[in-house]
């Protein structure tokens, strides 16, 4: 099993051929990373630049609101739960209030916390703006499948 700690050997490949940004975009949309763990975001920035999406970072919920609201395009967001300033679950929130960023995105919301079913609130919240989870530690073939979903999701 692969975890995002085995993603450096991944990246030791070379990179694909540059494309053009407008070309880029149509098959990879950004990938906005927003975790508050440094490595984390550094290790998936390699392993999804690696695969043609641009990325964008937010290191907490304040910085990815911020991002969400001053884009022009559609995003794939891999969001973390637990987060200084505003957590992943403000962040879902503030979305869910605001209908251009509820109908802009993709969300796969990322969690270490092993009872996230056990919320009912965080699952009503993840059911109204059909989003994926994924646990951490997360196994790399599940994140690269969520992120494939959401990629298509944004294109239709």
């Amino acid at each position: 099993m692969s975890n995002w700690r085995s993603a450096a050997t991944r990246l030791m490949r070379s990179a694909p051929p540059p494309q053009t940004a407008a070309v880029a975009a149509e098959i990879h949309p950004s990938l906005l990373l927003v975790d508050d763990e440094p490595e984390i975001r550094e290790t998936l920035t390699a392993l999804f630049e690696e695969s043609g999406y641009p990325i964008l970072e937010a290191s907490n919920g304040e910085e990815a609101l911020k991002i969400l609201r001053d884009s022009r395009e559609r995003l794939i967001i891999l969001l973390d739960n637990f987060m200084p300033l505003v957590d992943g679950e403000g962040v879902l929130r503030a979305i869910l209030r605001d209908r251009k960023l509820r109908r802009r995105h993709a969300i796969i919301l990322v969690s270490a916390m092993p009872h996230l079913s056990r919320r009912l609130s965080l699952q009503r919240l993840l059911h109204s703006l059909s989003i994926e989870t994924i646990s951490k530690p997360f196994n790399i073939i599940d994140l690269e499948q969520a992120v494939e979903r959401a990629r298509v999701k944004l294109l239709h």
